[in-house]
Formats: C-alpha cells, structure tokens, sequence
C-alpha cells in the first residue's frame, strides 16, 4: 500500500510542470489524478494551479478582443523557440 501511494505523489515541480502543459494540453488520466492529489495537499501549489488558470484565461480573451495576429511563420518560430528551451530542463 505504502509504494501505491508513494507513486501517486509527485514533487511540486512535477506539480507545476503539470499545471502548465495542462493549460493547452488534455492530461492522461494518471497525470490528471496525481496533480488533483497533489492540489489538494499543497496549498502553494493550488495557488499556482488557480493563478495559472486565471493568467490564461485573460491571455486568450486578450488576443481574442484585440487586432494582434501572428502570421504562421512566426507561430512556428516562437513553438520552436519554446520547444529548445523545455528539452534544455
């Protein structure tokens, strides 16, 4: 019982990391239970989890009431750019 439980806690880097990529991304199942558990235990990283939520919220309306655009070719640039910096963690 006890390794059950170890492998359902992650660290609150794990939790942020989580967090973010859930922001634009569908969570598995097993990654979506263990950032629910871990929320619950942390209240710094609920925190993080409400503000983050609240953050990307207000970025999409941001861009969805105003006039600013990127064509594709620097979407891609910046996903890039995005890309080199998390497989450099």
């Amino acid at each position: 019982m006890k390794k059950i439980i170890q492998s359902l806690m992650i660290t609150c880097q794990e939790a942020s990391l989580l967090t973010s990529k859930s922001q634009d991304n569908k969570l598995k199942f097993s990654e979506r239970f263990k950032l629910f558990l871990h929320i619950k235990l942390c209240p710094v990283c609920y925190a993080f989890y409400k503000q983050i939520g609240i953050l990307h919220e207000s970025l999409k309306n941001m861009f969805k009431y105003s006039n600013i655009s990127m064509s594709n070719a620097e979407k891609h640039s910046l996903q890039e750019k995005i890309n080199q910096l998390v497989s450099n963690r």
